[in-house]
């Protein structure tokens, strides 16, 4: 039992592994990745889409664990905490001056993809999957048996006026209530890039 356990998770880690590496990556921007936080790391990105001479890219990793809203309330995306959290707080630590020029300006420079977007760029379930980083595990990020987190989008939930729409970490879209201030759904920020400024 305990051998079909361990061939069970080494092929979740296979799977995992095939589909993060079917996607093009790149690094752009840093953050701290580590369990002892401190230096930065590069972020790595998920190639998601190109418009206009930009390339919509997701992180791979959850990089940090960040509730949507302190408050349990009825709160849009708009007034949340963690869009704050994305357009300042991150964007401030994660982005040189140069890399903030490169960022598509009209609207927020970082954001979370809404359920159209997750719908259009990440089609099968297994296109969603992500896993957190040191850091991340180190400030409580809940993961599933497989080590695969669930993540909020900036879409309004179905369930309630006090919760917003997010992707379960086996990748399907949020059939459960997850209350804003739920500390086991966590932040997975998108950019536009200038895609000139990608190597």
């Amino acid at each position: 039992m305990k051998k079909l356990i361990l061939t069970l998770a080494a092929l979740a880690m296979l799977s995992f592994t095939a589909t993060a590496q079917s996607r093009r990556t790149v690094q752009f921007g840093s953050y701290p990745q580590e369990a002892s936080g401190g230096a930065k790391s590069p972020i790595s990105w998920l190639v998601l889409g190109e418009k206009d001479g930009y390339t919509l890219l997701l992180s791979r990793d959850v990089l940090d664990s960040i509730l949507f809203h302190k408050k349990r309330a009825e709160i849009t995306y708009e007034k949340s905490d963690i869009r704050a959290w994305l357009t300042l707080d991150f964007y401030n630590v994660a982005f040189t001056e140069s890399e903030k020029a490169a960022l598509k300006a009209d609207g927020d420079r970082v954001f979370l993809l809404s359920h159209e977007e997750v719908e259009r760029y990440l089609p099968r379930e297994s296109d969603r999957l992500t896993k957190p980083t040191a850091r991340a595990r180190r400030n409580g990020v809940y993961t599933n048996s497989s080590g695969e987190c669930a993540w909020w989008l900036r879409s309004p939930s179905p369930m309630g006026k006090n919760q917003s729409d997010y992707l379960s970490s086996g990748g399907s879209f949020g059939y459960r209530a997850h209350y804003v201030d739920d500390p086991a759904i966590v932040v997975r920020p998108a950019v536009w890039v200038k895609t000139k400024s990608l190597k």
